[in-house]
């Protein structure tokens, strides 16, 4: 079969890495997992190709992971076994399943479910649940969806909400509080339309045993247009805040937030958390642009200082659409690379490439001038779905590449000093190969300097029957600036 779409467990470790991926054989599609040693790119749990995490009857798509600070990692999905058997459409009930895999062995663990089969997290309501998001904790995770319990019917779907649960990993049910079975709205108003949650962990201890809450940022119609929404909460399910917060006032849509934090588990973040999103606000002129907002626990927005309306930072304005965002953060610096279709049908002969923005937190600024922000990869054909981790030192972006030609696609990366990225780049111009195997390598993720992709490096071998994808990793080397195997 096929193993597509690999996703990496957040936040980044040191030694170890934990992919999850979907194993696809014919019409059934399920969650399986690994973990790599950081230095060897060995798999460490048996079997070698794979543990797996759920292998219910039935269709599981779209893994989101994180690890637990108490040795383990959460694995959430989209589920689809009440309808085992069936092809998946937009009127097909979906609930949200999770598992923990132990990391000293890839086992499943027994307290949730000694069997790859996961528990409930949001199911039993004959509704569909999708878009499904993960921030770790320190005991559990926050994990987070698209709601449909209260939906008017196909086709409109009107009155979606995002939904909640904190589920802890000693037990694999919810702390007391407010939470409840199949979870808890993540905004306070109840009206309209809330969609698209992305989820980031605050850092910040509160309550009684102390645990970190998390912010949620989501798209909201509420006014007639969609605007990024945002609330905290913390491990009681109480908010934080007395209303939602309105990251970015504006009167254009405002869509597919991503959110990260400069905090880590042993450093409450001095600036909170910050979201990027897709803006409409310019269409007319400039197209889609990238704007950004810098929010606190206290639902403070700071971006743009000095002026009253807290509409954002622009991260680029100049003409075309951007989209498909990518943010991290660390330390006093973001940095967000999004796709760029800035020359198409401007007789650049070019498609679309890779551009990006960092952000430096203590003077509230962009880098790089957003008429133009930073291009880290510009040259013909079409670069795709870049994925950007912010080191300690580094900063590094991947993408999909397709300089060879449409019909193949290798994986590049380029560097950039996390505490100068102005100074310049680690490699040429254009980037560096991590690889440049015959057919299609797509859907790059990474963390660290650890890389994972999916490889159709197989399909175009003569005579060889395992015409299948499948999931690689490469290491960015120190020594000859070149990925090690």
């Amino acid at each position: 079969g096929d193993q597509v779409a690999p996703v990496l467990a957040r936040p980044a470790q040191m030694a170890v890495t934990v992919v999850v991926w979907e194993s696809r054989t014919g019409d059934e599609i399920d969650i399986y997992a690994q973990m790599i040693d950081n230095n060897s790119g060995v798999p460490l749990w048996q079997p070698w190709d794979g543990v797996p995490v759920c292998t219910v009857n039935g269709v599981q798509r779209n893994p989101v992971a994180a690890y637990d600070s108490m040795g383990g990692v959460i694995i959430a999905w989209e589920d689809f076994r009440l309808n085992a058997g069936q092809i998946p459409d937009s009127t097909t009930v979906c609930e949200i399943y999770a598992h923990r895999l132990l990391l000293s062995t890839g086992a499943c663990d027994p307290v949730w479910n000694a069997a790859p089969v996961g528990v409930p997290v949001c199911a039993g309501l004959s509704s569909i649940a999708r878009d499904v998001s993960i921030a770790g904790s320190t005991d559990g995770a926050f994990i987070a969806w698209t709601d449909f319990r209260n939906a008017s019917p196909y086709p409109a779907y009107n009155n979606r909400d995002v939904y909640i649960q904190y589920l802890l990993s000693a037990t694999a049910s919810w702390p007391s509080g407010n939470w409840v079975s199949n979870g808890i709205p993540a905004h306070r108003y109840t009206g309209d339309n809330q969609q698209r949650p992305a989820l980031q962990t605050d850092y910040a201890y509160r309550g009684n045993p102390a645990r970190y809450g998390v912010f949620v940022a989501f798209e909201d119609d509420r006014l007639g247009w969609w605007q990024i929404y945002a609330l905290n909460l913390p491990s009681t399910g109480v908010p934080t805040w007395r209303d939602d917060v309105r990251v970015a006032p504006t009167a254009e849509d405002e869509l597919r937030p991503c959110i990260a934090s400069s905090g880590s588990p042993s450093l409450q973040p001095f600036y909170g958390a910050v979201v990027a999103w897709e803006d409409w606000r310019n269409y007319g002129a400039s197209g889609v642009d990238v704007y950004s907002q810098r929010i606190d626990e206290a639902g403070t927005r700071y971006w743009p200082v000095g002026l009253p309306t807290k509409v954002g930072l622009a991260l680029c304005t100049h003409a075309g659409d951007q989209g498909g965002l990518a943010l991290s953060a660390r330390g006093y610096r973001a940095f967000v690379a999004w796709a760029d279709p800035i020359y198409q049908g401007a007789g650049g002969g070019n498609g679309i490439d890779i551009y990006g923005n960092a952000i430096d937190f203590p003077t509230n600024s962009a880098v790089w001038s957003a008429a133009s922000a930073e291009a880290i990869c510009s040259l013909a054909e079409d670069q795709l779905t870049p994925a950007v981790d912010v080191g300690a030192d580094m900063t590094y972006i991947c993408w999909r590449d397709c300089r060879v030609g449409s019909s193949a696609s290798d994986i590049y990366v380029q560097g950039y000093s996390t505490s100068n990225p102005a100074a310049g780049t680690r490699w040429l111009d254009g980037g560096h190969p991590v690889t440049q195997a015959v057919s299609a390598q797509i859907l790059p993720d990474i963390l660290g300097e650890v890389i994972v992709w999916q490889d159709g490096r197989r399909n175009p071998i003569t005579a060889d029957g395992r015409n299948d994808e499948n999931i690689y990793a490469e290491l960015l080397g120190d020594e000859c600036d070149a990925p090690t195997d």
